[in-house]
């Protein structure tokens, strides 16, 4: 994903639907983008099997 893609997004969602609306939803979007990849590093990936001591 580009790294420009989030910002250009923030700033029509903003024009769509105001300031306020637009960054509560760019921001409850990030969280849980931010929720979903801190599980995928908590649990691991699936074809990795841990090795026991």
């Amino acid at each position: 994903m580009p790294a420009g893609v989030l910002p250009v997004t923030a700033g029509y969602l903003s024009d769509a639907v105001g300031l306020t609306a637009g960054a509560t939803v760019f921001g409850a979007v990030l969280m849980a983008l931010a929720l979903v990849g801190g599980l995928v590093v908590f649990t691991g990936p699936p074809s990795v099997q841990k090795k026991e001591a």
